[in-house]
């Protein structure tokens, strides 16, 4: 396997624009040595895309990459064991990737890797079913730059339904974090890449919520967390997303819980803060397994998370999701007698 860095760069398309054939050398080197100089101006990111049996969409997602109007960036894609065309999709980039195949392991180990192998000031993510807006990185590390005191920044979504208050306040990040993470998709972040060389890379036992593990592990090291309010990327919700699987998400959560919420230092907080993450735990769990059509699990859950905290976690969602599924299990059994007629 060919292992491939190179930085996305505009210089051969610039320079050919710019410069004629038929002019001397120097004025070629002196176009190139321009170019050359405004890359170095500005800090190089690394673009992380870990993927896996996504070759009908990943170059999708690369192509918003190489469209981003920021250009000192180089593009790390971990395969993560895929057994399609994966790597067949990607071979003709080969010349502008870094191109990396491991076994199976999972997204969060395919982005350690991703990170280890990186050489930029800043960590772009990129999930391979997502697409980036052309000014996303744009934006995001001119904020970055603009402001040394934060660690992370994010952007958001085009399908972005709800508004974002107090995330700008940096005394109360890491409990609106706790609380709500500021959107648990990887494809909106940048970070500063000596973050994870200070407090650790994402954890492997963790799976589903591994981002807000990392998020909140950054917070409570003093790190501070920024957003650009504009849309600059749009999401893809995926079949196989490991949110899709929620055992696997109720897991990750109780590990953070542990972790995060049982360590603060006031009992009130704990209980608050418990009882409110546990709610909201079991109300995602519920919407996942109503999705998959197992709507006693869904009831349970549902039942569980509003006794837990009846003035919890987004009520009314949590009320329509209740009502329709005691609608839809009274009139199972009518639906399956006239089907069967």
């Amino acid at each position: 396997m060919s292992l491939i860095h190179t930085r996305i760069t505009p210089a051969a398309d610039t320079v050919a624009a710019a410069v004629n054939p038929s002019q001397p050398l120097e004025a070629l080197e002196a176009a190139e040595g321009l170019l050359q100089d405004e890359l170095n101006a500005s800090p190089l990111v690394s673009v992380v895309i870990p993927t896996y049996n996504r070759a009908r969409v990943v170059e999708r997602a690369l192509k918003t990459a190489f469209a981003q109007t920021y250009r000192n960036l180089e593009i790390i894609i971990v395969d993560d064991g895929s057994t399609d065309d994966t790597e067949a999709a990607l071979a003709p980039f080969q010349d502008r990737i870094g191109y990396f195949y491991q076994k199976n392991q999972g997204a969060s180990a395919a982005r350690n890797r991703a990170i280890q192998e990186a050489r930029g000031k800043y960590i772009a993510f990129l999930d391979s079913d997502d697409e980036w807006l052309p000014t996303k990185l744009e934006q995001q590390i001119a904020l970055l730059e603009s402001r040394p005191d934060l660690s992370f920044v994010a952007c958001l979504s085009t399908n972005e339904t709800r508004t974002y208050t107090d995330y700008d306040d940096h005394d109360k990040q890491f409990l609106k974090f706790i609380l709500q993470p500021f959107t648990q998709n990887m494809t909106r972040y940048v970070v500063r890449r000596e973050c994870f060389e200070k407090f650790g890379l994402f954890d492997t036992s963790i799976h589903g919520p591994e981002d807000w593990e990392l998020w909140l592990r950054l917070l409570q090291n003093g790190c501070r967390f920024g957003f650009v309010p504009e849309v600059l990327m749009a999401y893809t919700s995926s079949d196989d997303a490991i949110s899709s699987r929620p055992y696997a998400m109720l897991a990750g959560e109780a590990i953070i819980r542990q972790r995060y919420v049982e360590s603060l230092p006031s009992f009130w907080q704990r209980l608050r803060l418990g009882t409110w993450f546990r709610a909201r735990s079991y109300m995602n769990a519920a919407v996942c397994f109503r999705e998959e059509g197992k709507l006693w699990k869904s009831l349970g859950y549902m039942l569980s998370s509003v006794l837990i905290s009846p003035f919890g976690p987004r009520n009314n969602l949590r009320l329509r999701v209740l009502v329709a599924l005691v609608r839809a299990l009274i009139l199972r059994p009518f639906q399956s007698n006239r089907s069967g007629s």
